[in-house]
């Protein structure tokens, strides 16, 4: 490329770049900061302009007045009638330059004013002060204009000319001068020149009179420039002794500039053709005098005849504020009088403080602005121009000193508002010198009285606890007698008189508890065999008994002597104690919400806004240790920058989300903190909270531990997140300093997994020595937990011998063992040492790990065990037998095949209960041959027949009856099971001779009499009995069957008794009787009680041959045949 246009791009370039940058700058200016110049986007409705055209249309009226109070819109209002009414000449004067009285009145917000609020003035200095106000108005009148537009004014000013008039009039000055030399002295001028030699001469007289003439023009120019200015000097001194002349243009009339000067004001008027003055900021001065000489003024200017204006003159427009008059003072200055609306005030600065913030309006970020601040604070606010700039200086700070965002935007943008309303405070704070630093460096003191109340009471509790241990008296009865002993050595009497306690009472009355209670107080007279002895009083006695206590503070004490009153105070005292502790961290905002602090301070004037926006900065805390932070620059020192953005949200109770946010400089970071930032969860981080465990720096470490500790979630969070990035050196370290109950809350949380426990677990026993570890144990917390562990866990040698000695000392027993295979040592260790819970699972585990036979473990589990090689296992259970056949036994379904040996051992064991052995009894199948074999326990003998766990020999039977003095329905239910009953019967009970004959009549006698046996078993059951026949017997409540059966069997004899018997219950069943003993009957048929009925059927239904028949017919008594 060309050079020549190498060189044009490369400024193109360079110059689009700067315009583009000039661009952004301004365009970004124009929407970060607001001016603070009047506006003229005001009076939407046009009414105000309406009325100000009014009066000025109206010839009348010279004096106009603006009324509204600062910041209402005046200066708004007039910028915008000026830009929409051009057609008129506007003269525009402002005193807001000079010293504003009423501002000097609010810079301080100690007061440092007179009795009355306001500084007062000497009227010299006002006198000057209204000079210097009217020289002002001069100046402002008379500077406006060109020098040229007014030159005969006195009033001298500086005219820049520029080189071409210097030259020229250097030149023109030279060509007078230089010509009038030559007019004077031609010859001299030719000869010295060489003009004639030249020619120049004759040129001249050629022209003679053109040079003539301008030389005359320029002289008279010059000397009316002269003179003009000679016109405006004053001769104050004239001296003809020495010659002197003193030039005095300020020879000012002490008393007015304005009649100083009046035609000076009356020609500029005069040559100019303003119309309308407007005069603003003039009420700042609060003086109304001012008012009086420029109406005065304008009349003069109105009333001049060399003064002509077309639309009624010269009028006055003053911008003031509404109270600069009082009653109806202003009515006189004025001739119409505009009130101008505020556009904002505390009312509804909010929305405009809301739009203008909107950008840092941010609920969900603790750093952000609030609308409840914004609305706090817009009640302070009532100058538009005041808020402009708030928001102004607030966008500066925010970008000068906030680039990172990590301040509080509440704190920034209350120290802004503080510096606007206060500025002469704010600038102290630089120095330390500040009403804030006064209240921050005393903040001790504001909490003083209370803490220094409860140490007062500390004391007293104190004393009162050493009273209580030091009173010797045991009880109220004792105390009481002290007291009597007294009346009676100070009265000397045996009975006494008190008053409201009738008649004459002896010492055994008095020491009643209510009766006591009635001398106190009261007077006292002690009478002896009718005789009064002397006269005292309680108080009198009290005094002589204890100087320092009374008795109602004795007895107090005997009543609080128990180690829960000692121990109640006590609690108190440290209650106090933690309170003490707590005021002497409070930040001042919290001092505030309880403490007037400002009566502390009496140099603040609590009446002014100055001071109710201090007290609600600082009461809320956006105001406080912190604030040098918001005024000024951060430079890297003892801390970085990354540390500082800790420190601060540390301060603003702000967490950071990343707690491994590593710290530069933590001794730095620690200097910059208080006890009370430790008290919030803002402080949490890593790398602080490692720096701590390493240096154990104080106080700091043991605040950090304490908020740790202190048990609340996040706390807990925290803790949690530490152990878990931490390394195993850092970690078992910081275990070391946790609450003992921090694992309670970790094996409890339901929303950890079962890995996530474990690894917790692991990091435990990763502890150097058991102490420390069961230091953890509150609550059984840790033997719970592993006792619950399922799956043994993966572990080191040194882990598995401190998770074995662990084991031993907590004494654990695993409840359900799942999974051993990642750790087969520990399961042989627990095994071994019997540190599980005797269940069927962990049974079946040991099994499945040592090959045992599982068909055998389900149907017959104590046999097989008994029966097997595991020594460990078998003296386990053998000791825990209940616990044993409990879990395991019982709760096998289909372990019902126990052998008859094992059943009778777990029955004779001493270490079951009865309950267990019934259950047992209730689930096996197995039977027991001899009933003998179990020791005898009516319960569980009982239990074996219900339950026909019994093999059905009559051995058993015998063995059973002989045992209970009374059959029981277990006896009765046994005989009466068919499969019982027929076994039975396959057997007689003659043979067996186990308890003699007495015996097996009793057995015999029982069975075929009983009513229990139903007619199935007494049926199969009767034929046992052989020998056994019976004379007399009672057939009441035998069924039909048995007596049938009884008769059948040839078990009773043919007696007179039973045939009464049967004859009385079932008279069919007689001929049966008949048949079974037809001999006897024969023999002897008249003997026996038959009545004919009798006879009948016994002829009818018998077996009987005919000749028998024919033979009990010839016999019978003819009686019975009738």
């Amino acid at each position: 490329m060309n050079p020549l246009l190498k060189r044009i791009n490369r400024f193109l370039a360079k110059y689009s770049y700067k315009l583009i940058k000039e661009i952004k700058s301004e365009t970004n200016s124009k929407t970060e900061y607001e001016v603070l110049l009047p506006s003229i986007d005001c009076d939407y409705d046009n009414n105000y302009e309406k009325a100000l055209c009014f009066a000025l249309k109206n010839p009348e009226v010279k004096n106009i007045a603006l009324t509204g109070p600062y910041g209402s819109g005046k200066s708004s209002f007039l910028k915008k009638f000026k830009h929409s009414n051009p057609t008129w000449n506007y003269l525009e004067i402002s005193l807001a330059t000079f010293t504003d009285i009423q501002n000097k009145k609010k810079s301080n917000i100690s007061g440092e004013k007179t009795k009355n609020g306001e500084q007062q003035l000497t009227e010299e200095d006002q006198e000057i002060r209204n000079q210097n106000i009217e020289r002002s108005i001069l100046q402002q009148i008379f500077y406006r204009e060109k020098a040229s537009k007014i030159p005969f004014s006195r009033f001298k000013r500086i005219i820049n000319l520029n080189r071409l008039s210097l030259f020229l009039h250097s030149l023109g000055i030279a060509y007078m001068f230089t010509y009038s030399i030559y007019m004077l002295w031609p010859d001299k001028i030719n000869q010295l020149l060489f003009f004639d030699k030249l020619g120049f001469n004759t040129f001249i007289d050629q022209y003679y009179y053109l040079f003539t003439f301008s030389v005359a023009t320029l002289f008279l120019y010059y000397f009316f420039i002269v003179s003009r200015y000679l016109a405006k000097l004053k001769i104050s001194k004239f001296s003809p002794k020495d010659l002197s002349i003193d030039l005095n243009e300020k020879n000012i009339d002490k008393a007015s500039i304005f009649n100083e000067h009046i035609d000076e004001i009356i020609y500029f008027f005069q040559v100019t053709n303003y119309e309308i003055v407007i005069i603003e900021d003039l009420d700042r001065h609060e003086d109304t005098d001012i008012f009086i000489k420029l109406r005065e003024l304008n009349g003069l200017i109105n009333s001049s005849k060399d003064i002509k204006r077309k639309n009624g003159g010269v009028r006055f427009i003053y911008a003031v504020r509404d109270d600069m008059f009082v009653n109806n003072e202003r009515t006189k200055f004025f001739d119409f009088i505009i009130p101008i609306i505020p556009y904002i005030n505390p009312n509804n600065s909010y929305e405009k403080l809301k739009e203008k913030f909107s950008e840092d309006l941010n609920k969900s970020l603790p750093k952000a602005l609030s609308e409840d601040f914004l609305n706090d604070i817009s009640l302070f606010i009532d100058d538009m121009r005041l808020l402009l700039n708030i928001y102004n200086e607030y966008k500066l700070y925010k970008s000068k000193i906030d680039e990172n965002g990590n301040l509080n935007k509440k704190k920034l943008l209350a120290i802004i508002a503080y510096k606007n309303f206060c500025p002469i405070e704010f600038s102290k704070l630089h120095n330390n010198t500040s009403i804030i630093n006064t209240i921050l460096n005393q903040k001790k003191k504001y909490m003083s009285d209370e803490i220094d109340q409860l140490i007062n009471i500390n004391n007293a509790l104190d004393n009162k606890i050493e009273n209580i241990e030091h009173e010797n008296i045991k009880n109220l009865q004792e105390l009481k007698m002290v007291y009597m002993y007294k009346i009676v050595e100070l009265t000397g009497g045996i009975k006494f008189t008190v008053s409201g306690v009738n008649g004459r009472q002896p010492l055994s009355f008095f020491m009643q508890e209510d009766n006591f209670d009635k001398l106190i107080g009261q007077s006292i007279s002690g009478f002896y065999d009718n005789y009064r002895e002397g006269d005292t009083t309680f108080e009198v006695v009290e005094t002589s008994v204890n100087k320092e206590m009374s008795y109602k503070q004795r007895k107090e004490l005997i009543n609080n002597r128990t180690d829960k009153a000692i121990s109640k105070l006590r609690n108190e005292i440290e209650l106090n104690k933690e309170e003490i502790n707590r005021y002497k961290t409070l930040t001042l905002s919290e001092i505030m919400q309880t403490t007037d602090i400002f009566k502390y301070h009496k140099q603040i004037k609590i009446d002014t806004k100055e001071s109710k926006l201090l007290k609600y900065l600082l009461s809320e805390g956006y105001i406080d240790e912190d604030f040098h932070y918001y005024i000024s620059f951060f430079h890297e020192g003892d801390i970085a920058l990354t540390d500082l953005q800790f420190v601060l949200s540390v301060k603003n109770k702000e967490p950071f989300a990343d707690l491994g946010f590593e710290l530069k400089e933590i001794d730095g970071v620690l200097k910059k903190l208080n006890p009370r930032n430790f008290e919030t969860i803002a402080i949490f981080n890593f790398s602080l909270l490692n720096y701590l465990l390493e240096t154990k720096t104080q106080p700091y470490f043991n605040y950090l531990l304490s908020k740790i500790n202190d048990r609340s979630e996040k706390s807990i969070e925290f803790a949690i997140k530490y152990i878990e990035a931490a390394n195993k050196e850092s970690r078992s370290r910081f275990l070391l300093y946790l609450c003992d109950g921090f694992f309670e809350h970790i094996f409890s949380e339901a929303k950890f997994s079962d890995e996530r426990k474990l690894k917790f677990f692991i990091y435990l026993i990763e502890l150097d020595t058991l102490t420390n570890i069961k230091r953890f144990n509150i609550n059984d917390t840790v033997s719970n937990y592993i006792s619950n562990i399922s799956t043994l866990p993966k572990l080191s040698s040194e882990e598995n011998n401190t998770f074995r000695e662990l084991i031993n000392s907590l004494k654990i027993k695993f409840k359900l063992i799942t999974d051993f295979s990642q750790n087969k040592p520990l399961f042989e260790y627990i095994y071994e040492n019997n540190n599980y819970l005797i269940n069927v699972s962990n049974l079946k585990k040991i099994f499945e790990y040592y090959n045992g036979d599982l068909e055998s473990f389900k149907i017959a589990n104590y046999t097989t065990i008994t029966s097997s090689d595991f020594k460990y296992l078998k003296i386990y259970i053998e000791s825990h037998l209940e616990e044993y056949v409990k879990n395991v036994v019982l709760e096998m379904p289909d372990n019902c095949d126990e052998s008859e040996e094992s059943i009778i051992r777990l029955l004779n064991s001493d270490k079951l209960y009865n309950k267990t052995k019934l259950q047992i009894i209730g689930k096996i199948e197995t039977k027991i041959s001899d009933i003998n074999s179990i020791k005898f326990d009516t319960e569980i003998w009982k239990e074996l027949f219900l339950y026909n766990k019994v093999i059905p020999f009559w051995e058993n039977i015998m063995h059973y009856f002989h045992s209970f003095d009374e059959l029981d329905e277990a006896f009765w239910s046994f005989l009466n099971s068919s499969d019982n009953y027929k076994e039975l019967c396959q057997h007689k009970l003659d043979d067996y001779d186990l308890y003699g004959e007495d015996f097996n009549d009793d057995i015999s006698t029982t069975l075929l009499f009983s009513k229990e046996l139903n007619d199935e078993a007494y049926d199969a059951i009767i034929k046992s009995f052989i020998w056994w026949k019976y004379p007399t017997v009672s057939l009441e409540g035998l069924s039909e069957l048995k007596v049938d059966r009884l008769l059948l069997n040839r078990k009773i004899f043919l007696t007179n008794h039973n045939i009464e018997e049967v004859n009385k219950y079932y008279p069919h069943l007689l001929p049966k009787l008949i048949d079974a003993f037809k001999t006897e009957f024969m023999g002897g048929f008249n003997e026996l009680p038959l009545t004919g009925n009798n006879l009948a059927k016994i002829l009818k239904h018998c077996n009987l041959k005919e000749d028998e028949k024919r033979q009990v017919i010839q016999n019978m008594n003819q009686e019975l045949i009738v």
